[in-house]
């Protein structure tokens, strides 16, 4: 392929799509490396895994060193996911939805939103590194029990049109790390009304899911045993949870602000808690512990203040 003439990068690039016929596509500029077995370990990821994007960790340099040094693991970044296209193994049948962008600057950026939007919606990746995906058109998100790492903070922050969280039947073959839905995650999906968390998650982080105003409902699993401060706070229209009895800490204003809240399910004999747990819920606001432990919450530390909604 040669230009007779400087078309700029976005529209020599679409050539180059027009004319590919591999199975994934990726770009290296003229100020690219990849190290040497950096495409094999991200091609042999995207098929263990059958993810749609994998992306791998990047440094950047300028003429006085290294300005951002990523650690040395070529699978998976945690920041920035948003702002480079160079370092993503993206499939082929992703650029039959859309094209290249055409401008002269910043066109990486415009593409891969692209991207994410046609990839049917539903994005599959090992590793939902920090603000990976925040503010971007996504509505349905797929989360795998295989996923390696945490889905890191603010990485679904004010995705306004994401409306499901499902997960996929992998059978797992590690959990993920401690803190797994971590700060600020999902804060602000406005249009959020689903949400099913893998049953190998085991801390959901500060404020991960506030203010989704349109959470009817949640299904913690039995792995989770921390829930962190404001995790669900302003979630206006959630009914009902059920808190597993493997939870040992619950942080401040959890559910803070849930004023359609009637029902909370205690699995737990003797769950302790942080005051200010369930400020501003519904007037017929219940909470269901096991009738033998009935006495125990009631005259507890945090729960004295939920005495009358105490049942067994």
């Amino acid at each position: 392929i040669n230009n007779e003439v400087n078309l700029g990068p976005g529209i020599s690039i679409q050539i180059g799509l027009d004319n590919s016929i591999g199975e994934f596509t990726i770009f290296v500029d003229g100020d690219d490396y990849l190290e040497l077995d950096c495409l094999e370990v991200m091609y042999n990821e995207a098929i263990a895994q059958n993810a749609d994007i994998v992306s791998c960790k990047t440094y950047q340099h300028n003429d006085y060193g290294v300005v951002k040094n990523i650690p040395t693991d070529y699978v998976y970044t945690k920041v920035d996911f948003y702002n480079f296209i160079n370092n993503k193994l993206i499939k082929r049948w992703i650029w039959s939805k859309t094209h290249y962008s055409p401008l002269r600057f910043r066109e990486d950026i415009n593409t891969l939103f692209r991207c994410l939007e046609f990839s049917n919606n539903t994005i599959k990746l090992n590793y939902i590194g920090d603000n990976m995906f925040n503010k971007t058109l996504i509505t349905e998100l797929e989360l795998s029990n295989v996923l390696n790492g945490n889905i890191g903070e603010y990485s679904f922050y004010l995705c306004m049109s994401l409306k499901t969280i499902k997960t996929t039947n992998d059978t797992p073959p590690y959990k993920w790390d401690n803190y797994d839905i971590c700060e600020g995650a999902f804060t602000g999906c406005h249009k959020l009304q689903s949400v099913a968390i893998p049953n190998t998650v085991t801390s959901i982080g500060g404020s991960a899911f506030e203010s989704c105003a349109n959470i009817i409902s949640v299904n913690i699993p039995e792995s989770v045993n921390s829930i962190e401060n404001s995790a669900f706070s302003g979630c206006q229209n959630l009914k009902s949870v059920v808190i597993p009895k493997g939870i040992y800490s619950v942080g401040y204003h959890v559910f803070s602000d849930c004023i359609s809240l009637t029902e909370i399910y205690c699995k737990s004999t003797a769950l302790t808690i942080n005051s200010d747990l369930f400020d501003y819920h519904a007037n017929d606001f219940k909470i269901y512990v096991p009738s033998s432990s009935v006495i125990r919450y009631r005259t507890t530390k945090n729960w004295v203040e939920y005495v009358d909604y105490i049942v067994g």
